[in-house]
């Protein structure tokens, strides 16, 4: 089952209010297609209630994007059907930057409220990685509802087919 190639592209920056520490953002050319050879697509905004918003574009294909805003979650559709989702089952995470001894942050949970241990500096294999503004990791659990097959660059030595393994844990990748 084939998604035809008519829905643009959806950019998503999540960022904290006030940041202590700018986040990294992509430069011009560090992505496949040029933005200058990117074409904007009017994109209409309606309140569905509840806590809901629906962008809708005007490209063919009939694209649109849901987002609840409590919790957060995203779903992308063409069509009429469900292709992907972001933060369906509600695992997001994500570390604000804060001053070293700081103490802990009032409302949002980010994991490093559970777990405290390697903050400002990991050692591993004999090395040790120091981590002057702190923790600053940002996850998202990502559905892809229709998908046969998921291929992508693996956190370990595995098959490109990312359904086969059966792994028992969340599937991570990483920007290094």
């Amino acid at each position: 089952d084939t998604v035809k190639a008519h829905c643009g592209i959806t950019r998503l920056l999540v960022n904290e209010e006030a940041p202590l520490h700018p986040r990294f953002q992509l430069r011009e050319g560090d992505v496949v297609v040029k933005e200058q050879d990117l074409h904007p697509d009017a994109v209409t905004m309606q309140s569905l209630g509840g806590g809901e918003t629906k962008l809708v574009s005007s490209a063919p294909g009939d694209c649109e994007v849901v987002l609840r805003h409590r919790p957060f979650e995203l779903d992308f559709r063409a069509g009429g059907r469900l292709l992907q989702r972001l933060n369906g089952r509600h695992f997001m995470n994500f570390e604000r930057y804060r001053s070293k001894g700081s103490a802990q942050h009032a409302g949002l949970v980010d994991a490093t409220d559970v777990d405290d241990q390697d903050l400002w500096e990991e050692s591993f294999g004999g090395h040790s990685d120091s981590k002057p503004r702190g923790p600053a990791a940002i996850g998202i659990d990502v559905t892809f509802e229709a998908a046969v097959t998921l291929t992508g660059l693996a956190e370990h030595a595995t098959a490109l087919d990312l359904g086969s393994p059966g792994f028992t844990e969340p599937y991570r990748f990483y920007n290094l």
